[in-house]
């Protein structure tokens, strides 16, 4: 199990994704496939509440933030293994989970777009928030057929 000064810690339940709170190290770090994805996700969790804005800076004290109950979602995108290996026994033995934004396991082989969830039963509406993409790149209503579990 993950501890913080050999006391466990666990992530939290979200109950739903609107209003749970993310954070990124910078809005910045999204190139221009990757920004409407990263926007989308926000505009799922925010529902236009600019109250409910994302969590900037951290870097990877966010994944302990996450880790120990503070933080819903993490998403990143530009990562390399260094930069997310380490964090995966730490979230995971916490009770959350990491993968990519396909929900695919992280591996050294991993493009660097990286999800952290606190609570893994969100896990499926994350992708679909992610993804919800109309072929011009913004985001709208809608559901993907993709089975993410």
């Amino acid at each position: 199990p993950t501890t913080l000064n050999g006391v466990p810690v666990h992530t939290r339940t979200c109950r739903e994704l609107a209003g749970s709170t993310i954070a990124t190290t910078s809005p910045h770090l999204f190139d221009e496939v990757d920004v409407p994805h990263y926007l989308a996700l926000v505009a799922a969790i925010s529902g236009g509440n600019p109250r409910q804005g994302p969590v900037y800076g951290g870097d990877c004290y966010n994944y302990g933030l996450l880790a120990s109950g503070h933080l819903d979602v993490v998403c990143e995108s530009g990562l390399k293994l260094y930069d997310f290996a380490a964090l995966v026994p730490v979230v995971e033995g916490a009770g959350g989970r990491m993968c990519d934004w396909n929900g695919d396991p992280l591996t050294a082989d991993s493009e660097g777009h990286v999800l952290a969830i606190g609570d893994p039963a969100r896990m499926d509406d994350v992708l679909e928030a992610m993804h919800r993409l109309q072929d011009d790149g913004h985001a709208h209503e809608g559901h993907d057929d993709h089975d993410h579990g």
